[in-house]
């Protein structure tokens, strides 16, 4: 004979039952659900680093005026966008972490695109050592994050909008996390670094009413001597008009910004007289690389034409604000 059945161990059946206690612990967020891979690298790469101000989302501002100010905006004035850090923090969002190791890295350091755990070695990504032959002009890549949901929005409000003080922060963030990489790999004490925005055509700019790269620039310039480190600005590129890189393939991409960099007649190549510097390159959104290629080559032109050897590249990082993801089309 089966056993009977009756009411559970605990006390009386009830129906409906209960929702089940929420779970605790550190990679399940309070909501009770389950943390995402990225928001567990995060976290990880946040205790590893510990507390550290210059590397967190600025918090606005809490005072009892401010708050006021807050409140007139809103009500009496209309506010047009929130400030970023509110928007960031409203949506979860905190940018990757520029680190080298496997087990935390949220994205590869040679073509910037995201990766899982322990998805990257010495060499780079999958991606990056299935085309070695075919290498990267760069030594490294800073990123904030994918190009999408809140990060995007960002990028467009400066880019499209013309909202600097936007560009100002994310350039902030994006010098946090250049500062947070060179502590990690340490480069040679003394280094000059000097910042170099992508350049945005001169009728393109007028339309838009911003060069964002140069925003983006100068907030990276402003964090990295917040921190310490002596950098400068370097705004020494110039592009022709083409047609704008949207909706185009990777061989269209590069066929169309091909040649169409160079640099001012008036500057002289960064290094010369010295120790070469480390240079910066700065640009919103990465998306095939093409655009910073042509950069570096006309940067290797200008190293040629002051003696040093034609077509050879200096140290040169790329730092964007967001990289677009690789779905698997050829666009990216």
């Amino acid at each position: 004979m089966s056993p009977a059945v009756g009411p559970p161990a605990g006390g009386e059946f009830k129906w409906p039952p209960r929702a089940a206690p929420p779970v605790s612990g550190p990679d399940v967020p309070q909501s009770g659900l389950a943390a995402t891979p990225s928001e567990l690298r995060r976290e990880r790469a946040a205790a590893r680093l510990g507390p550290a101000s210059s590397l967190d989302i600025p918090h606005p501002a809490s005072s009892q005026a401010a708050s006021w100010w807050r409140h007139i905006e809103r009500v009496w004035l209309g506010m047009t966008a929130e400030p970023l850090a509110e928007r960031f923090r409203s949506a979860s969002f905190c940018p990757d972490p520029a680190t080298l190791e496997p087990a935390h890295a949220a994205y590869c350091p040679r073509c910037g695109q995201s990766v899982g755990d322990f998805g990257i070695d010495a060499s780079g990504c999958a991606a990056c050592r299935a085309r070695a032959a075919r290498s990267v002009p760069w030594s490294r890549v800073v990123r904030l994050g994918a190009y999408e949901h809140v990060l995007r929005e960002a990028v467009h409000d400066l880019k499209y909008t013309g909202f600097r003080s936007v560009g100002s922060e994310l350039g902030r963030l994006l010098g946090a996390r250049l500062l947070e990489a060179m502590a990690e790999q340490r480069p040679p004490s003394g280094r000059r670094i000097e910042v170099v925005p992508v350049p945005t055509n001169i009728w393109r700019r007028f339309r838009r009413g911003v060069d964002h790269p140069l925003v983006l620039a100068r907030g990276v310039v402003r964090a990295l001597r917040a921190g310490g480190i002596s950098a400068s600005l370097r705004p020494v590129l110039r592009r022709a008009r083409v047609p704008t890189q949207v909706s185009l393939n990777r061989a269209a991409r590069w066929r169309n910004v091909r040649g169409s960099m160079w640099t001012a007649r008036w500057c002289v190549a960064p290094g010369t007289g010295g120790a070469a510097p480390l240079v910066v390159l700065v640009d919103d959104v990465m998306t095939t690389g093409a655009t910073m290629r042509e950069a570096c080559r006309a940067l290797a032109t200008k190293w040629g034409n002051e003696g040093i050897e034609k077509g050879k590249y200096p140290n040169i990082w790329v730092v964007v604000a967001a990289v677009t993801p690789n779905d698997g089309s050829d666009r990216t």
